[in-house]
């Protein structure tokens, strides 16, 4: 590994192993690495905690929990934590080790020439799985089969960064992202969220999902969601016996007087108007079903 790359390990991360024998070491931290470059080293990192801004080839990107990033050989990057709580790890290994390991796991796939840098963000379960394998590595005790550790990491860490290859920020990726929010958005469940808690869910930076959701839709995230929370108060108001404070409550709206102000804005009428209306033409259905049973 060359001097600069080793003053990279030595200065920014809490807990560095090389592996004897397999040209490799696992790197853990809570701090930003600088941008650098590994001449002759494949990199895996994997965001365990927290996010950060992953830098390379001239893009910023924000990576979240369970967000596994690869890049090759001389590809210059960098990672920035965006808080103190924010921690990930990186496992290096060289070029000669991680070539024939892909050539005895994947032999008919090109792998390590075909990738640049790659970010994939994995489920809630395989991020523990892959974090739980990463940690079998720095707590082996003198006598256990590392090597094989090594090997069952790494194929795993190649297996999915190979599954679906994609970067989560090419369009097609960003479409599935497009749709994945919207069907959430229709999802009464999901309406009371903040806005800040729903960026949070997509590996994309934030004003990438919104020009993409605006382009799709027409509309800010924010004017769907305050949209879709106005459809569903309405629906309440039909369809329940709660009062306008608890259906303000229920659709995420605390100020009473701001959720009377949006629902009139959307209805022309204010929420209680609305429930009185609707009370009054139920009854009168009511009725009508009452007439025509009798006759």
């Amino acid at each position: 590994m060359e001097n600069y790359n080793e003053k990279i390990r030595q200065n920014y991360f809490h807990y560095q192993r090389s592996i004897p024998g397999t040209d490799c070491a696992y790197l853990y931290s809570s701090i930003s690495a600088p941008m650098h470059r590994h001449m002759d080293f494949y990199e895996f990192s994997l965001v365990t905690y927290g996010s950060f801004v992953n830098h390379h080839n001239g893009h910023a990107h924000t990576i979240r929990k369970n967000c596994l990033l690869y890049f090759r050989c001389q590809e210059a990057h960098s990672i920035q934590a965006s808080n103190e709580q924010s921690t990930h790890f990186s496992f290096i290994v060289k070029k000669e080790r991680f070539e024939a390991l892909c050539q005895q796991f994947f032999p008919n796939s090109d792998f390590f020439s075909r990738f640049n840098c790659v970010e994939k963000q994995l489920t809630e379960l395989q991020g523990e799985y892959l974090a739980n394998l990463f940690k079998s590595l720095y707590i082996c005790a003198p006598g256990d089969d590392l090597q094989v550790r090594l090997e069952m990491f790494l194929y795993n860490a190649m297996a999915l960064v190979q599954s679906g290859i994609e970067s989560p920020h090419s369009e097609r990726s960003t479409d599935r992202y497009i749709d994945k929010l919207l069907t959430n958005l229709n999802n009464f469940a999901y309406v009371p969220l903040k806005v800040s808690q729903i960026y949070k869910e997509y590996p994309l930076a934030q004003s990438t999902l919104i020009n993409s959701f605006r382009k799709r839709t027409g509309y800010t995230i924010v004017q769907y969601l305050g949209i879709k929370k106005m459809e569903y108060a309405a629906q309440m108001l039909r369809d329940s016996e709660s009062n306008v404070t608890e259906v303000a409550a229920v659709v995420g709206i605390s100020s009473l007087s701001h959720f009377i102000h949006k629902f009139k804005e959307h209805f022309g009428i204010t929420p209680k108007e609305y429930q009185l209306l609707h009370a009054v033409d139920s009854a009168a259905d009511d009725r009508q079903e009452e007439n025509n049973a009798e006759t």
